[in-house]
């Protein structure tokens, strides 16, 4: 670029025409400088904030699987909790029919024993009223035992449940 401005450019101004050329080329340097400055701070900032969300990506889809997995174990504590909750219901309602059972079979025994109609009339009446009173009885214990286990059940749920959201709330608190 030089040689064409020096040849038709007279004698004094070649030096001039030397110094701009010089000049520009500076400038043009100096400026394709700053542009791959600002490309590669641009790039690094970039390459950052593109770890920074693979990360919280990372962290929330470990979060998730976190999360996923222990809803699982809740519900596996729980549907154990079930199992033996059901369990207890039978064993308890065995109970009640083998103490029905017992009850009948010891007033039949008595009413075949008694002397008279009213005897008869008086083992029936004792023997409904203590059938009733079981009966009630029984009804009290099998809830009292539905009641117990449902809040064992619901507790590792409700637990794994609220859980995760607490951990998140002081997350994004923090």
């Amino acid at each position: 670029m030089t040689s064409k401005v020096s040849a038709s450019l007279p004698q004094g101004t070649e030096e001039v025409a030397a110094h701009v050329a010089q000049g520009l080329d500076n400038i043009v340097k100096t400026g394709q400088e700053q542009i791959t400055r600002h490309l590669e701070q641009t790039a690094t900032l970039s390459r950052e904030q593109v770890d920074k969300a693979n990360q919280l990506l990372t962290k929330g889809l470990e979060d998730f699987a976190t999360i996923g997995r222990l809803q699982f174990e809740a519900i596996l504590s729980g549907s154990q909790l079930a199992a033996r909750t059901i369990a207890a219901v039978f064993k308890e309602i065995d109970g009640i029919n083998r103490n029905a059972v017992d009850k009948g079979v010891a007033a039949t025994t008595k009413i075949l024993g008694a002397r008279s109609i009213e005897d008869v009339i008086a083992i029936q009446a004792d023997y409904f009223k203590a059938s009733v009173e079981d009966a009630l009885a029984g009804s009290t214990r099998l809830s009292d035992i539905v009641v117990r286990i449902a809040d064992e059940v619901v507790e590792p749920l409700k637990a794994q449940t609220l859980e995760p959201v607490l951990q998140n709330n002081r997350r994004q608190a923090a």
